[in-house]
C-alpha cells in the first residue's frame, strides 16, 4: 500500500490481483471523524478528493457542490453530436455513417446517456460487449457483430473523448486503445472450386454469368471489376 497525504485528505494506492484501487481518507467535518471512499479509477478518487478539499472537507457540502456539477455537465451522446458536428476534412458519406453510428450504437446506450465525467473504461467495455446489429442494417436487427465492425463502431465515441479531454471535460481517454479487432476471429480462406463456380454461374441470372466469369478467370476485385470501362 502506497499513501501519499494531502492535508487531511490522503489517497492510498491498494495493490490488489485484479489491479489498483484508490482508497480517499479524510477528516470528515461534518462529523470530526475520519472517513474513507474507495474508488475503482485514479482520476475518480482525484475529484473527489478536490471536492472535498474545495469545499472544506465536509461530505454534505462536497457532495452537494458535485451534484450540481455533474449535472451540468454534458452526456456522452451530447460530446459525440459535437464531435461529428466539428468535423470538416471527412466526406459527407463519412458524416452520414458516424451519424447513423450514433443514432444505432450511442444516443440510446446505457453509455450514451451517462455524464461524460463517469464514464469509465469497465463502462466502454460493457458497451462493446453489448454491441448488436441495428435497425436498417444489412443483417438481421440483434444480430452479433463481428470484432471488426465493433472497433469500426468504438472509434468515433473514442475519437470523440478526445474531443472531451481537450475540452477539459475528462482527465483521459478511457476508450483508447479498447475495440481492436480479436485476433483468433480469423478463418482459413475458402476457394471456390471450377465446380463450384458452375454451380453458381448456373444459379444466376443471364446478365450476371459474364460478370462471374470475368472475376473467376481474372483474380479481379468486385470493385475492381466494377470500375472498368470499355
Amino acid at each position: 500500500m502506497k499513501a501519499g497525504w494531502n492535508g487531511l485528505v490522503t489517497i492510498q494506492v491498494i495493490e490488489r490481483k485484479k489491479g489498483s484501487v484508490y482508497r480517499v481518507v479524510y477528516r470528515n467535518t461534518d462529523t470530526g471523524k475520519v472517513a474513507s471512499r474507495v474508488f475503482p479509477e485514479q482520476d475518480k478518487a482525484e475529484t473527489f478528493r478536490d471536492f472535498l478539499e474545495g469545499n472544506g472537507h465536509g461530505l454534505k457540502a462536497a457532495t452537494e457542490v458535485k451534484r450540481v456539477y455533474d449535472k451540468k455537465l454534458p452526456r456522452v451522446h451530447e460530446i459525440v453530436k459535437t464531435h461529428i458536428d466539428q468535423l470538416t476534412k471527412p466526406q459527407s458519406g463519412t458524416i452520414k455513417r458516424y451519424r447513423n453510428h450514433a443514432n444505432g450504437h450511442i444516443n440510446e446506450s446505457a453509455l450514451g446517456k451517462m455524464a461524460i465525467n463517469k464514464v469509465s473504461k469497465q463502462h466502454v467495455i460493457d458497451w462493446i460487449d453489448g454491441l448488436r446489429s441495428a435497425k436498417e442494417s444489412n443483417i438481421p436487427e440483434g444480430s452479433e457483430l463481428s470484432q471488426r465492425t465493433k472497433k469500426n463502431i468504438h472509434a468515433l465515441p473514442s475519437s470523440a473523448f478526445d474531443t472531451a479531454v481537450d475540452a477539459g471535460l475528462m482527465n483521459k481517454n478511457v476508450a483508447k486503445g479498447m475495440g481492436d479487432p480479436d485476433t483468433h476471429e480469423a478463418r482459413e480462406p475458402v476457394y471456390l472450386s471450377p465446380e463450384d463456380l458452375v454451380i453458381i454461374e448456373n444459379a444466376m441470372p443471364e446478365r450476371y454469368k459474364l460478370f462471374i466469369r470475368v472475376l473467376s478467370k481474372t483474380g479481379l476485385r468486385y470493385n475492381e471489376a466494377t470500375a472498368l470501362r470499355k
